[in-house]
Formats: C-alpha cells, structure tokens, sequence
C-alpha cells in the first residue's frame, strides 16, 4: 500500500487489507507435530490463494499477471490436494483453448 499527501496522521487501524482469490473449498488438510512444517503449509495454502485469482500467475504483486501454464502444472498436484481447484482449471482450460482458436 502506498500513501500520498494524506491529510493528518496516519493510522493503521484506520485501515483494513482484504485478501482476494478465487471461491476455492479446503480439500485437503495436513498438521504436524513441527511448527515449522505446519507454517510452512500455512504459507503454501495462502501463497497459492494469491496466485490463484481467476487465472493461476507467477507474482500478482509486481507486472507479472499472467498465466504462467507451466507453474501452475507444476503445483497443480498440491494445489489439489489444498483446495477443490476443479472449477479453477477447467475455467483456465477453456481460456487456454479459446485463445488457440
């Protein structure tokens, strides 16, 4: 976030963030007995949120917004277990196959 010529103190409680991703259910579920191993999960669940918004992306924070196919492959195993990612592909699919029409 990015704050020009505000008029008066800034607060961050006068702020709240909001974090966007496609309508994506739990699917899978993994804890263990390792706190690191369960943040690191965390991390991945959430990771895999912000770069799943309508199409899969490489790095939705920089100019970087495109489907990146190749990455999305590669994940698509974990991504699926995480959460039903069902809808998600097949609505990529048919954007994949439109576009090559």
């Amino acid at each position: 976030m990015r704050i020009d010529e505000y008029p008066g103190t800034i607060n961050p409680r006068d702020f709240t963030a909001v974090a966007l991703y496609s309508d994506m259910p739990l699917a899978g579920k993994f804890t263990s007995s390792n706190e690191l191993i369960n943040q690191l999960q965390h991390n991945i669940q959430w990771g895999q949120r912000g770069n799943f918004i309508d199409v899969p992306t490489d790095c939705p924070q920089r100019d970087e917004r495109l489907g990146w196919t190749g990455d999305a492959q590669a994940f698509s195993r974990t991504a699926a277990f995480n959460f039903d990612v069902h809808n998600f592909f097949s609505k990529m699919d048919e954007r994949c196959s439109s576009r090559s029409k």
